[in-house]
């Protein structure tokens, strides 16, 4: 796609994938980095492997500046009159960019686990429940570090499909980076943050009373929907739910005016944001077709231990985020009992005593009918909705504090829905899991940033670099400190096994290189058929890549291409894919999602391709070649493999073909 896109001239670009279509797909972000590739007059193979860390890198920086921002406004109005340190707000930004796109889910951890207690041989409580386990981990550790015993492989691939037994997809930013997917769920990264962006300057603006600045921002984040629905579609349902709800939030932060001027504004605002989404991306939206859209209930749940694996280190900094705020809003009531640190302390357990009595009620309540990650959402949506309602009810309230606790309870709203409604046409609830899971890493990201600087100023006071617990709450700020930073670490731990696994995934080792095509050098893949290993056939790769330079070097425009049609991940497909040329059919499955309404139109392309090169009869070839609109012929690898001997030779036989480059058996024909 990035490559039809990059040479196409016009909008929406062709399909590469369906020779005469244009493009039904969100390609806005693939647009975005073929300007820079076409004004700077790079290939497309080393675009690509620039393309993914500037995506990163933009991602990183929305949500920086975005945490940066928030701890900048709670600071500012906490210490009025007094000079406010930035170092604390860089912090917290660098820590929410991390948490984004610098660590993984708790799998990593899991593994670790895993792999250490296989190479334990310490039979010491072998049986005994949670000390065994502790033993085969030091065992293992012994026996990788000082005998020397090889830990079994670590597999990349796993921690991206955490909810096992299931279809569904559970990437996480690092992952997709690690796998090169230049896909529009990262692409959409920093669009998403964008607009997140602009809902904070809205609320801190109208709480300015900078009544111009706020007509403008609304009508960036009308435009920032609009974007995000063209960059990653799945992206736009939470946005339109983030600029709906925010822009009114924002009005209920304003302490002047009356409320009947603020909700008349704010519903201007709205207004506003939805007719600039609305017109300003309407020939984008004019010729992108939707099939059978809509939701119905979810086919299955995430079980609760599979959602702590993916959100763990998310839901530790929420839980630390509530245990702070309830306190402080218990304090303000004088219910602290502060001045007695016995009772204190003992009323502090008996409080999380409850909790966990509570928590483990409800657990056993749901967990038969597989509802608990639900029942437990909620439980948390409870406590960040009451707390929305106590800032509200505040004379003052606190712009960014009040939206972060949103910020929270959006993103477990966003985690948990998708147990409670799933896309139609989807498989099983596969994409549904996988792209709203990934906005709410985002949110996540963002609000644990700013929880991150907000429990640390709560339990902690620093002078210079030396940080010191806060009078009476030592234990409490060397234990949630402990927590956080081990499930932190934890998160850290698929990073250097799983880049070294996903490197040794590769054909071969090229080096460090931009080249996108360096894997094709000595790379060879075993094309087979299901239960016929007579006719496996290794294919070097490096085979067809005179055909693509040839087609890359000769041929000006789009004109349409036809080469072979194969089952799903493999090589066919690779000369539309290096060279943007449409081709007549290519990933037909991916066709068959984006245009299920015609799927018989596509199965038809398959079925008359295939027999295109397995046929003899010059007559079929010649009404295909009209029927589409074939200006160029491949035979290259995989043509010769899926073809038979005699349909490949009618090529050379046939006076409407003239045969334009050649090497070894391979060639390619032009259309008279």
């Amino acid at each position: 796609y990035l490559t039809a896109v990059t040479r196409s001239t016009i909008m929406p670009p062709y399909d590469p994938w369906f020779a005469g279509g244009s493009l039904n797909y969100y390609y806005m972000g693939w647009f975005f980095l073929a300007v820079p590739i076409r004004a700077l007059r790079i290939v497309p193979e080393v675009a690509f492997n620039l393309g993914v860390p500037t995506y990163a890198a933009m991602a990183a920086s929305v949500v920086f500046s975005v945490v940066h921002s928030l701890t900048g406004l709670s600071a500012k109005a906490r210490a009025v009159g007094t000079r406010v340190s930035r170092r604390p707000m860089v912090l917290a930004g660098l820590l929410g960019a991390f948490l984004l796109i610098g660590i993984a889910n708790l799998d990593g951890a899991h593994q670790w686990i895993e792999r250490l207690q296989t190479v334990n041989t310490w039979g010491l409580a072998g049986g005994a429940p949670v000390i065994g386990g502790m033993v085969g981990i030091l065992g293992g550790l012994w026996a990788w570090l000082v005998d020397g015993a090889a830990l079994p492989r670590f597999d990349w691939w796993r921690s991206s499909r955490v909810h096992f037994g299931t279809f569904d997809i559970t990437e996480f930013p690092f992952w997709s980076m690690l796998f090169g997917d230049l896909h529009p769920h990262l692409m959409g990264l920093p669009f998403f943050g964008l607009a997140t962006g602009l809902l904070v300057a809205y609320a801190a603006t109208v709480r300015a009373r900078l009544r111009a600045q706020a007509w403008a921002i609304a009508a960036m984040l009308g435009f920032a929907v609009g974007l995000v629905r063209t960059v990653h579609t799945w992206d736009f349902p939470t946005m339109v739910l983030i600029t709906g709800l925010g822009i009114p939030l924002g009005q209920l932060l304003r302490t002047e005016g009356r409320w009947q001027q603020r909700w008349w504004e704010g519903l201007s605002h709205l207004a506003l944001a939805g007719g600039i989404a609305a017109v300003a991306f309407a020939p984008y939206t004019a010729h992108f077709e939707t099939f059978d859209p809509g939701v119905k209930r979810a086919v299955a749940t995430t079980k609760a231990h599979q959602f702590f694996v993916h959100f763990g280190v998310f839901i530790a900094f929420a839980g630390a985020f509530l245990a702070v705020r309830y306190r402080e809003e218990l304090a303000a009531r004088k219910f602290d009992h502060g001045r007695n640190p016995l009772f204190s302390v003992v009323n502090g357990w008996m409080e999380l005593g409850s909790l966990f009595v509570f928590i483990s009620g409800v657990v056993a309540a749901t967990w038969p009918f597989g509802l608990t990650t639900i029942a437990l959402g909620v439980v948390f949506e409870l406590f960040l909705f009451n707390l929305l309602w106590l800032e509200l009810r505040r004379a003052e309230p606190e712009v960014a504090r009040t939206l972060v606790t949103a910020l929270y309870a959006l993103a477990f709203g966003v985690a948990i829905g998708v147990d409670v409604i799933t896309l139609n046409n989807d498989i099983e609830r596969m994409n549904t899991v996988f792209k709203f899971s990934l906005q709410a890493w985002q949110l996540f990201a963002v609000a644990s940033g700013y929880a991150a600087w907000y429990i640390g100023s709560a339990l902690w006071t620093v002078r210079g670099w030396r940080p010191s617990p806060r009078p009476g709450r030592a234990f409490a700020a060397w234990a949630t400190s402990a927590v956080l930073g081990t499930l932190v670490i934890a998160a850290c731990l698929y990073l250097a096994p799983g880049i070294s696994a996903r490197q040794n995934a590769r054909f071969n080792d090229s080096g460090p290189t931009l080249n996108g095509f360096a894997f094709l050098d000595g790379a060879v893949f075993v094309e087979s058929v299901d239960n016929k290993p007579s006719e496996d056939r290794p294919i070097r790769l490096a085979d067809d890549k005179p055909l693509i330079d040839w087609l890359r070097a000769n041929v000006e425009g789009s004109p349409v291409i036809v080469e072979a049609i194969g089952p799903l991940y493999r090589w066919t497909g690779r000369i539309s894919e290096y060279t943007g040329l449409p081709t007549v059919i290519g990933w037909d499955w991916h066709q068959i999602q984006q245009r299920t309404d015609y799927q018989d139109l596509i199965q038809k392309r398959r079925l008359e391709t295939d027999l295109f090169y397995r046929t003899p009869e010059q007559a079929f070839a010649v009404q295909y070649l009209e029927k589409y609109n074939v200006r160029y012929v491949v035979v290259g690898t995989e043509e010769i493999y899926h073809g038979t001997p005699a349909g490949i030779a009618k090529f050379a036989r046939m006076p409407q073909l003239q045969e334009v480059f050649r090497s070894g058996e391979y060639a390619i024909y032009q259309v008279k």
